[in-house]
């Protein structure tokens, strides 16, 4: 209900987000997911727009303690802003935030990803890492840190935080990726396929854990399997930069 509500925000039908979120309040009433629903519900298309409160421009000014009402407000602003992949200014106004509720670890959560969106990933690893020490329990934190860890090319890092997700039930293709692709940078070739091979059973349509697995078994010598993999990429309708890597690969098993 939640994800459903937030899709009914982006497309502006506001009365099936909010029944969305009602219910999730109706149905967490004692779970933080509630709390972030009712942050979430929209009156107008920004609370902006109901408060004559210009957020962002509070979120750039001085720093001083806002009511709980104000910081719904911003909370709601910075939901908003996020959707409509304004990122700059969910950043500013989730900091904003978090300044003045430092132990809402869903908030750093969402600082995380939308410096991850804009491209700050360093920051975005910062924020997931403040998420998961508020509260380590929560799988997803684990797999933003590796994604974030991944793109900086922190390999151990990667691996471990890959490792904890999956500990926590965070059991996606996305993950089983990540931490194939990390072993395999750090020439753990049998362990890397295993990882790779779960990615794509997982999700078959994954372009990505196809190929890192072809160069896995190309650098254990399997070439059998890698050209077949190879060639299920080329072959793919789906278009994909991930094509032309293949193509590359090839020819270099061929030679």
């Amino acid at each position: 209900y939640f994800g459903l509500g937030k899709i009914y925000s982006i497309q502006g039908q506001v009365d099936e987000a909010n029944n969305c979120f009602h219910k999730v309040i109706e149905l967490d009433k004692k779970g933080t997911l509630a709390n972030h629903a009712k942050r979430a519900i929209v009156s107008e298309p920004s609370s902006t727009a109901i408060s004559g409160v210009d957020f962002a421009a509070k979120a750039e000014g001085p720093s001083r303690k806002l009511d709980e009402k104000t910081l719904e407000a911003l909370y709601a602003d910075a939901y908003q802003a996020f959707l409509f992949g304004d990122y700059s200014k969910a950043v500013s106004l989730y900091k904003k935030y978090v300044e003045n509720k430092p132990k809402d670890d869903y908030v750093w959560f969402s600082l995380g990803e939308s410096y991850l969106r804009n491209g700050k990933v360093k920051e975005a690893a910062s924020a997931f890492k403040t998420a998961i020490k508020i509260r380590s329990s929560k799988g997803l934190y684990y797999k933003q840190l590796a994604i974030s860890y991944d793109y900086l090319q922190f390999a151990e890092k990667a691996i471990s935080a890959a490792e904890q997700a999956a500990k926590l039930g965070k059991k996606d293709s996305i993950v089983y990726t990540i931490w194939g692709r990390n072993l395999l940078a750090k020439n753990k070739i049998l362990p890397a396929i295993e990882k790779l091979e779960n990615a794509l059973r997982l999700n078959k349509a994954n372009l990505n854990a196809e190929y890192y697995l072809a160069l896995a078994y190309a650098k254990n010598k399997d070439f059998e399997n890698a050209t077949d993999h190879l060639n299920w990429i080329i072959e793919a309708k789906v278009k994909s930069p991930m094509r032309m890597k293949a193509e590359e690969l090839l020819k270099r098993i061929r030679k």
